[in-house]
């Protein structure tokens, strides 16, 4: 994986995030955002091997992961909290989210 593969991806996830809460009445802007994944060559590579079929998606998970550390280290930094604090903030956040 290239390093420039997965800075789109991240690029990509983070318009996607800012596109989030934007105005959808003239369609979803964070659909448009993550259709944009498609565009970039060797982002997700699909092998077949006789019966099986493998897709690597690795550049997106890097790249959300990465996203995802830095803005918690800053946000730990801002807070002056240990980092693993705003994780726990952050799993419990995404509880709640997901049972709505």
């Amino acid at each position: 994986m290239t390093k420039n593969i997965a800075q789109q991806a991240a690029f990509i996830l983070l318009d996607a995030t800012v596109a989030h809460g934007a105005d959808t009445s003239n369609g979803h802007p964070m659909n448009l955002a993550v259709s944009r994944l498609n565009d970039v060559p060797g982002l997700v590579t699909v092998t077949d091997a006789g019966n099986s079929r493998t897709v690597d998606v690795s550049p997106i998970v890097n790249a959300s992961i990465v996203s995802t550390y830095v803005l918690a280290f800053w946000l730990a930094q801002e807070r002056e909290v240990p980092i693993e604090q705003v994780f726990v903030e952050l799993r419990d956040t995404h509880e709640t989210l997901w049972n709505e």
